[in-house]
C-alpha cells in the first residue's frame, strides 16, 4: 500500500446528523490508515468557509471561539479528535465566480 494516495469520502445522513458520527468518520479511517503504517495526515477543507467568500481561508480555519477550539463547524469536529492544522493550501480547490 505504501506510495498509494488513498481517498475516503464518508457522508453522514442527515437524520443521523448531530449524534457524533463526525468524528467516528475520522478516527476509523485514521486507525485504519495507521495499522497499515501511514502517517496521520489529511487535507481538510473548512466545512463554513463557503458562508464569508471574501474572508481568506486563513483567517476561517484560524478563528477559535472562547473555548478554543475552531469556530468551523469540519474543523472543530478536527480539534476534537486532536488534529493540528500544519500548514495552509489556499489554492488546493480554486472555484472561479462573481461575488454578488
Amino acid at each position: 500500500m505504501r506510495g498509494l494516495n488513498p481517498t475516503t469520502a464518508v457522508t453522514v445522513a442527515p437524520g443521523a446528523q448531530g449524534r457524533g458520527l463526525s468524528a467516528l468518520t475520522l478516527t476509523a479511517p485514521r486507525d485504519t490508515a495507521r495499522a497499515h503504517g501511514f502517517d496521520d495526515v489529511a487535507s481538510v477543507r473548512a466545512g463554513a468557509e463557503h458562508l464569508e467568500p471574501r474572508t481568506p481561508v486563513e483567517e476561517c480555519v484560524r478563528r477559535v471561539g472562547s473555548d478554543g477550539v475552531s469556530e468551523d463547524p469540519w474543523t472543530r469536529v478536527h480539534d476534537r479528535v486532536g488534529a493540528a492544522v500544519e500548514r495552509l493550501a489556499p489554492t488546493v480547490m480554486t472555484v472561479s465566480a462573481f461575488l454578488a
